[in-house]
Formats: C-alpha cells, sequence, structure tokens
C-alpha cells in the first residue's frame, strides 16, 4: 500500500505529529528518512525490505556505496539514512560529557573534526557542572579573530544558558603552535566573557598528535 493511501493517522509523518516520535516503528522511522519510495514500492515497503537485510547496528555503520545495492536506496535515501545515524552517534558522544581537563574537550569534538580538511571552530556550552549541555560548529574557514566575533559564541551561551564556556579549532595541517590569530581571538574572547559573566575555561588546538591547551599554558 502507498503512503499516501493510508489512512491519515496510520501514515508515519502524521502519526509523529499526533504521538511524537516514539511510537514509530524501525521500519516508519526509516521511510521518514527515505521520504519516497521507489516505482514499485513505498516508503514502508523499501524500509521493511532493508531492515530485513541488515540490523539497525549494521546500518548505522555501513557506506554509501553498500546501502545504493539496494533496491530503492539511492544516493540521496542513503545519505539521510547515514546522516541521521551520525547525527545520532555525535549527541551520544556529547551530551552529559563532563568536561575535567582539555583531553575531554578534544574527545567531545572528535566527531565534528574527523577527517575534515578545513578549520572548524566549535563551541562547548556545559552547565554549572562543567558537563556539556551544547555543542556547535560556529565557523569553518581559515580562522581571523575578526571573523570569530565574540557575540557569535556568547549569543550562543546565553541562548542555551549557559554557565561556562569551552571553545576549540583543529589544525588540519597537524602543527599545534597558535598562530598570532588564535591568540589574538582568544583575548578578545577572555575579555567579553568577563563582560558578560560567564567564564571561558579553556581554548583547546586539537591535530591529528594530540591537543594544545591555551589554559595549561597560561595563555588564557
Amino acid at each position: 500500500m502507498w503512503i499516501k493511501e493510508m489512512k491519515a493517522t496510520e501514515r508515519p509523518r502524521e502519526k509523529i505529529h499526533r504521538f511524537g516520535i516514539t511510537p514509530l516503528s524501525d521500519a516508519e522511522l526509516i521511510a521518514v528518512l527515505l521520504r519516497t519510495g521507489s516505482s514499485s514500492s513505498s516508503a514502508i515497503e523499501v524500509a521493511h525490505r532493508l531492515i530485513k537485510q541488515v540490523s539497525l547496528s549494521q546500518l548505522s555503520t555501513m557506506h554509501v556505496r553498500e546501502l545504493t545495492r539496494i533496491p530503492g536506496i539511492g544516493s540521496a535515501k542513503a545519505s539521510s539514512i547515514l546522516a541521521a545515524f551520525e547525527l545520532g552517534r555525535r549527541v551520544k558522544h556529547t551530551s552529559s560529557a563532563q568536561i575535567m581537563s582539555p583531553s575531554d574537550i578534544a574527545n567531545v569534538i572528535a566527531p565534528f573534526i574527523h577527517n575534515e580538511n578545513q578549520e572548524h571552530f566549535i563551541g562547548v556550552f556545559l552547565n554549572t557542572q562543567h558537563q556539556v549541555i551544547h555543542t556547535k560548529v560556529l565557523f569553518v574557514g581559515t580562522l581571523n579573530a575578526s571573523l570569530v566575533h565574540p557575540r557569535e559564541v556568547f549569543k550562543e551561551a546565553v541562548k542555551v544558558s549557559a554557565a561556562s564556556v569551552v571553545v576549540a579549532h583543529n589544525h588540519p595541517s597537524g602543527d599545534l603552535t597558535p598562530s598570532p590569530a588564535d591568540i589574538e581571538m582568544t583575548k578578545q574572547l577572555k575579555e567579553a566573557a568577563k563582560m558578560i559573566h560567564i567564564p571561558l575555561l579553556d581554548h583547546v588546538i586539537v591535530g591529528e598528535t594530540g591537543y594544545l591547551s591555551f589554559s595549561e599554558l597560561g595563555l588564557l
């Protein structure tokens, strides 16, 4: 049966609106991600066929090329499925993680910079117990003190009611040495933190070989 032929109360998207996401079956959740089926099958039929062939745990680690071998799954549908699993991994990895050291920060931002060849500037927002309540990529590209404005960092902090903030970015080159722009940007963030009374606890630079902490070096 095509989704449009179902009763409105049985269609996956309508069920989400009426009852929330939790009651949906695995196949219905996947059908929502697929959005459409194939020329001969509905999205739910494609989803049922998919989970009969592979488990959810297997599905979460598959490559696009593997998924597209399954009838009814094109590259766009495969990308949507894998993106959903990756978001889930990132939430699980970052939610309620407690920041006790710069290495904890490096671990939290690892999913955001994995295999990235551009610099990513990330805000990590903490509660009063130094637990992560929110993580966001705030800028992508060559970092410059004039581009990474403190306003963007602390606007996000206020939005999520953060008690303190940590910022981090990657050096794809692997060289962890802070650039003059890194140092200047950190000074600006430190001054803004004082004014808004949301402490900046650290700025961490992460590379393939490890990390560098401005706080540990006495640069913050």
